[in-house]
């Protein structure tokens, strides 16, 4: 499963790593938004990318929960 997650979402920002047991399974990436999830086109095609990125990839190993957090500036 693939989490996309605004780091200013009134509902959970970057705390809900620590709020939540998620899954093994789970890839979590951090946007820089918030819960109405309005984005630049540069986080777009970042967006893009990693959905790519893991698709494509044959290294993704299920069990792991991945974090990454994305800064740009929100539009």
């Amino acid at each position: 499963m693939l989490i996309f997650q605004g780091i200013h979402d009134e509902y959970g920002g970057l705390e809900i790593e620590n709020k939540y047991v998620l899954s093994d399974k789970v890839k979590l990436f951090f946007l820089n938004t918030n819960h109405n999830f309005n984005i630049n086109e540069t986080i777009a095609h970042d967006i893009v990318e990693i959905i790519g990125n893991i698709a494509n990839s044959r290294s993704v190993q299920h069990g792991d929960v991945t974090t990454c957090r994305i800064d740009m500036k929100m539009p």
